[in-house]
């Protein structure tokens, strides 16, 4: 597990399949199939106080997401598989792995799937989509996006010096719905 600060570290999860990307794609996508449902899972298990279920789901999914390079759900995930050792759950700290759960979800499935990696004729890299993705979740968050985090990410998509610096503006100026409205023009 690296500590970058990207909800998905593609190079980790490269490296732990061999540069194999169709593969980390597939789990990826397998990973997002078997945790979409986590937000009434977990919290039926908890309701029902099954600890020790709730402490199996929590623990695999600690351990899928570290080996695909999942970072923040790794992170919060670990945090709750130790409450839930001791047996002294945070409810804000379960809501906070659910949002993560569902963010890097929402980054996955923007990933290109098998067919359109093949039969794409656009120039459009899969890195645009997840940024734009990326940069779309935060901002329907209302999350405080740094410059460097901002520039990543615009640097990735396929913006246009005028429309780079109108998303910027808009961002600065806390604008998020005027931001948003800019990113749909670049999907």
């Amino acid at each position: 597990m690296t500590t970058t600060n990207e909800p998905i570290d593609f190079e980790f999860g490269l490296r732990q399949l061999n540069g194999n990307e169709a593969l980390l794609h597939r789990l990826l996508r397998k990973f997002a199939d078997e945790y979409r449902d986590i937000g009434t899972r977990l919290p039926a298990l908890l309701s029902a106080q099954d600890i020790a279920g709730a402490e199996i789901l929590v623990h695999t999914l600690k351990g899928v997401s570290g080996n695909l390079g999942c970072n923040a759900v790794f992170e919060a995930s670990r945090s709750i598989n130790q409450q839930l050792k001791a047996s002294d759950v945070n409810n804000n700290d379960i809501a906070d792995l659910l949002q993560q759960v569902n963010q890097t979800i929402a980054l996955i499935d923007a990933l290109p799937s098998g067919d359109d990696a093949t039969n794409s004729t656009s120039e459009e890299k899969p890195e645009s989509k997840i940024a734009l993705q990326a940069l779309t979740v935060a901002l329907n968050n209302h999350e405080f996006i740094s410059n460097d985090k901002l520039n990543s990410w615009l640097d990735a998509m396929p913006a246009s010096p005028m429309q780079r610096q109108q998303i910027t503006n808009a961002i600065d100026e806390l604008d998020y719905d005027a931001a948003k409205a800019l990113l749909s023009e670049l999907a």
